[in-house]
């Protein structure tokens, strides 16, 4: 944030951006019922604004039947300045209510840009809340344009709305009162309806085919964002493996693939121009032949010719931008409903972990029970978890050993309720987490992966993520006992110092220092570790595992490790291969055992002499 902003502004800014109820969202798909949803906290403003804009757009629809009646008036003579000047008063005063009508620019730039920003952030927060499954079937990248151009489409739908749709009701309003007003024969009333009628006809029955093309095309944008997001972070990886050729020559492919599907998009617009350019032009001289015909045979006054003439150049010059704006609006409507598809499945998936609510409860004494559990990924043909029972006291440190598939992870997954298992029951601390309120049930662990995430943003940020509300002097103390205040405090900015893109600037030691001072800044029952100092150097990794025994004292500790030594000293070893529990004790009873653990112990032994 930017520190010269006062604290009043911040507080101004907060009110203004108001954010949306989920509760109110729709449940299906459509696409206005999601606009309306979208403007929902600023409804006020948009009938003001909409009032305001559709009565300018009328009034300068209205200025050519304005000039055509005082051409009528000149032409009949006998009209003396002052005259003249007192009936032209009120339209003047129209015409000055037309230019202070500007007024409403403002309001309506800051309703668009909010609602706009309140979708993103609702946008974010329902992805957030989508189960893990759902996030890793999906490119970041991918998700990411999503939201982007969600937000993007919004905004110009929004606009068009304002400056295209309201000014075409505007000009029609006008035609109507011009034509109730003036001596214009009905014909030309009916001769504006059926080219009005046509020309929407002719664009409306063309959208679904402009939709689908659309739909592709940004399928093959997602993709290619996912694939330049992809690339991009994985820099070193490419140099180092001299990918630099092969990757450009995938991602050419990409592009390629993406221009033959803007080719087919280009073709058919295209074509849609030009039959509606040349159905308007086909109207417009019919409206001309009748209204030369009507003017020289005297059947139409001369001030009727005009507003005729004006009307129609009037009307050709708007259907024609009309015929780009739908364009436009039929592109951003695509963008726009590619989002809210992820927003309706977001509000549907009531199966979602993530989305559910019950008792809120936290756990405090870390005692773990898993009965008859059994987990299998969406697209896996084999359960990786089966009829797994286990029993976890408060306050034990487990370790989980096995193979690489064997569960072990999975299982962690589905603790954090990250998953959610297919049968059987899990319960902390006597509650089953069936019935629990999420975010309040994870406040009662603290986890330690493998590859930590660090954000772009402070160093003291990054830790202060475990514990928002934590004090400075709480975050400096849970560096300094994961051994990290050291590296930081190197830094000339400090705790200040900015990690970079994925912590781009740290080393994978530095990034398990950070993880795990989040570990011990959390202060949880129940301490989950993933490979926790796999990343660390062996003199680093006594002084941490020191630190990491204090934070043990008292907690409940379930741990991950291809080093079996640093599991050794647990008082238990579980062992699971092919998503069973196979083994269970502590170290020196199962190497009595000979089984699988054991053969694993011997293999690592020989593998370090």
């Amino acid at each position: 944030m930017d520190k010269t902003i006062s604290a009043a502004d911040t507080a101004r800014d907060e009110r203004r951006l108001r954010p949306l109820d989920p509760t109110q969202a729709p449940r299906g798909r459509g696409f206005l019922a999601w606009m309306w949803f979208a403007i929902g906290p600023y409804r006020s403003t948009f009938y003001l604004v909409t009032l305001v804009m559709a009565s300018r757009h009328t009034v300068a629809a209205a200025i050519p039947m304005f000039f055509s009646y005082f051409i009528a008036l000149v032409a009949a003579g006998g009209l003396g300045f002052g005259e003249a000047m007192s009936l032209a008063a009120p339209y003047l005063v129209v015409f000055a209510l037309f230019l202070a009508g500007i007024v409403v620019l403002y309001p309506q730039l800051t309703m668009v840009d909010l609602a706009m920003r309140g979708l993103g952030m609702y946008a974010l927060d329902r992805m957030i809340a989508m189960d893990t499954a759902w996030h890793e079937d999906k490119a970041s990248g991918a998700k990411g344009q999503k939201i982007n151009k969600g937000r993007e489409s919004f905004k110009i739908l929004l606009d068009s709305f304002f400056w295209s749709i309201l000014a075409q009701v505007g000009l029609f309003v006008s035609l109507g009162a011009a034509v109730a007003m003036l001596d214009v024969p009905p014909l030309f009333y009916l001769l504006y309806l059926l080219f009005g009628l046509s020309y929407f006809a002719l664009a409306v029955l063309t959208l679904p085919a402009l939709r689908r093309r659309f739909d592709r095309f940004y399928a093959a944008f997602e993709e290619l964002f996912g694939n330049v997001y992809d690339f991009l972070s994985s820099v070193t990886t490419i140099k180092i493996f001299t990918l630099e050729r092969p990757i450009l020559r995938r991602a050419r492919n990409v592009e390629l693939s993406g221009h033959r599907t803007a080719q087919h998009l280009f073709r058919f617009q295209g074509l849609r121009w030009v039959l509606l350019n040349l159905l308007a032009g086909l109207w417009i001289v019919v409206i001309f032949i009748f209204a030369l015909y009507s003017a020289t045979t005297g059947t139409m006054p001369l001030e009727a010719f005009t507003l005729i003439l004006m009307f129609t150049v009037n009307a050709w010059m708007r259907f024609e931008w009309l015929a780009y704006e739908l364009n436009a609006m039929v592109e951003a409507y695509a963008g726009f409903s590619r989002l809210t598809e992820v927003l309706a499945d977001a509000r549907d998936a009531v199966e979602a972990p993530d989305t559910q609510t019950g008792e809120i409860f936290t756990p405090r004494r870390g005692e773990i029970a898993l009965s008859e559990v059994s987990f299998a990924y969406k697209n896996s043909a084999e359960p990786v978890v089966t009829g797994l029972t286990l029993s976890i006291p408060a306050g034990q440190k487990v370790g989980l050993v096995g193979p690489s598939g064997a569960g072990k992870s999975t299982l962690l997954k589905l603790l954090l309720a990250l998953y959610k298992p297919d049968g059987g029951r899990l319960e902390v601390d006597g509650r089953s987490v069936a019935d629990l309120d999420l975010r309040a049930f994870r406040q009662g662990f603290a986890v330690i992966p493998q590859e930590p995430a660090i954000f772009n943003m402070s160093l003291r940020d990054n830790i202060r993520f475990a514990r928002p509300e934590a004090s400075d002097a709480e975050v400096e103390a849970a560096a300094r006992a994961a051994h990290a205040h050291e590296f930081i405090d190197a830094y000339p900015q400090g705790y200040e110092t900015v990690a970079g893109e994925r912590g781009v600037m740290l080393s994978g030691g530095q990034r398990q220092r950070i993880a795990i001072a989040r570990a011990v800044l959390r202060d949880a029952p129940i301490v989950i570790l993933d490979e926790a100092t796999s990343a660390l150097d062996s003199a680093t990794e006594r002084l941490v595992q020191d630190s990491l025994d204090s934070l043990f004292a008292g907690r409940t500790v379930i741990a991950i490790a291809h080093r079996l030594s640093t599991l050794a000293r647990f008082e238990r070893i579980v062992v699971m291969d092919q998503g069973r529990i196979v083994e269970d004790g502590p170290h020196d009873a199962l190497i009595d055992k000979a089984g699988l653990y054991a053969r694993l112990w011997g293999l690592q032994a020989r593998t370090v002499e």
